[in-house]
């Protein structure tokens, strides 16, 4: 008979989504897992798999936890302009007080990854087009108001806002003045001024 398990599955695969996004996939060694997430070898292997399974359950993790908040976050607003101010604010907020600084684990992930793990980098680009079809959603929404340009081409401006995400997410991994940041997010919704 298998012994049960003696930790919490969920609690184990945040810390090492953590461990990932701080130190890279890389950098992370299978003993610094173990060692993060409490648990030995064996149960690393038994429930997660190798260390390649485990980071891909790391990466839909991140996206379970954060990629769906921000299209949450987009579509709860009914003004479009707004929900894409507020949303910028929000992540230099972030940057700003200390909760950011890691960049954004997709962002470090597909530098880190791209050439060498074409899986990974499929399943990172297929969720920086749900950003993009968030932030699409929410420009059109913003034109059909009246607030957004009409002039302004919605899909050019969903991957220049997602373009925009991930570039402050880089440049805050580098721990830049605060001035840089704010103007970053300055600059982006620039564009939104009629």
């Amino acid at each position: 008979m298998a012994r049960p398990r003696e930790f919490d599955r969920t609690q184990a695969l945040e810390k090492a989504m953590n461990l990932f996004w701080h130190k890279g996939y890389q950098a992370t060694s299978v003993q610094d897992l173990v060692r993060s997430m409490g648990i030995n070898r064996g149960s690393l292997y038994d429930t997660f798999g190798d260390k390649h399974a485990l980071f891909q359950e790391s990466l839909q993790q991140y996206e379970k936890l954060y990629t769906s908040k921000i299209v949450d976050f987009l579509d709860t607003e009914p003004s479009g302009k707004r929900a894409i101010e507020n949303f910028f604010h929000k992540v230099l907020e972030d940057s700003l007080s200390g909760k950011g600084g890691r960049g954004c684990f997709f962002a470090n992930s597909i530098v880190e990854l791209y050439q060498n793990d074409p899986e990974t980098a499929e399943k990172l680009r297929k969720s920086f087009l749900e950003m993009e079809r968030a932030f699409l959603k929410t420009v059109k929404r913003g034109q059909d108001s009246g607030e957004i340009s009409k002039s302004l081409d919605p899909r050019e401006m969903a991957r220049f806002l997602t373009n925009s995400l991930m570039g402050l997410k880089v440049v805050e991994k580098s721990s830049p003045s605060p001035k840089v940041l704010q103007d970053i997010v300055k600059g982006t919704l620039s564009i939104l001024k009629k």
